[in-house]
């Protein structure tokens, strides 16, 4: 290599972390939400709190959703990790002065950087359709193996509609402008099926944009 140094790939996040909260709120809008009370419905009605939990939010990006989780567990902590660098420092700057109960680490979520049986909840949102279709079963027992037993993990994500509408047709097309063929699968595939696999039993529901954002809340048995 000629004694170059080699560098590795930045993440295209870090490029936009400042801009993450309009793209993110922008998509919601175009589903005709406000992203900021969708996400705490999706958290209040979906998540079963004493409010002492020991949370891990994988993929936090700026922490949008780990300032409101910190908020549910007054008693308790809300970790956030993300592979961008840029983001955690934009979650930084923005939440720990504010909430005192979120800590933020760049982190990879094929290699959780925590220990066995650490936390009481994992939540992924908007993070498991951004994975490589090869890398979803390694972040899957990482996952696994940082839950408490009987721990649970709630997904927030995309899911095509088995009786989709025009209107939801055209929000899917949208989104496929900006996502990779890995995130159409997982969008297709049955996600109760996929997480059983891996000892996560479906306990609780709630459907959100006509049933295209569904907030799921799962338990390890």
């Amino acid at each position: 290599m000629n004694g170059s140094t080699f560098t590795p790939f930045v993440p295209k996040f870090d490029l936009i972390a400042h801009l993450y909260s309009f793209v993110t709120g922008a998509l919601f809008i175009l589903g005709g939400a406000t992203e900021n009370i969708l996400r705490k419905r999706a958290y209040t009605e979906t998540l079963i709190l004493k409010g002492n939990e020991l949370i891990l939010d994988v993929c936090c990006a700026n922490g949008k959703g780990t300032r409101i989780l910190s908020k549910l567990v007054p008693k308790g902590s809300v970790y956030g990790i993300d592979l961008s660098p840029g983001m955690i420092a934009s979650a930084i700057a923005k939440n720990t002065r504010k909430y005192h109960n979120t800590k933020f680490k760049v982190g990879d979520c094929s290699k959780i950087p925590f220990n066995d049986r650490t936390f009481d909840v994992v939540t992924a949102t908007l993070a498991l359709h951004e994975l490589p279709t090869s890398l979803v079963q390694t972040v899957m027992i990482e996952i696994k193996r940082v839950l408490k037993p009987n721990g649970f993990l709630f997904v927030f994500d995309f899911r095509y509609p088995r009786k989709p509408t025009v209107y939801l047709r055209a929000l899917y097309n949208f989104l496929r402008l900006f996502e990779d063929d890995s995130a159409a699968r997982f969008m297709m595939v049955d996600q109760t099926q996929l997480f059983a696999k891996y000892g996560f039993i479906k306990i609780l529901q709630n459907n959100y944009l006509s049933g295209f954002m569904p907030a799921t809340l799962y338990q390890l048995k």
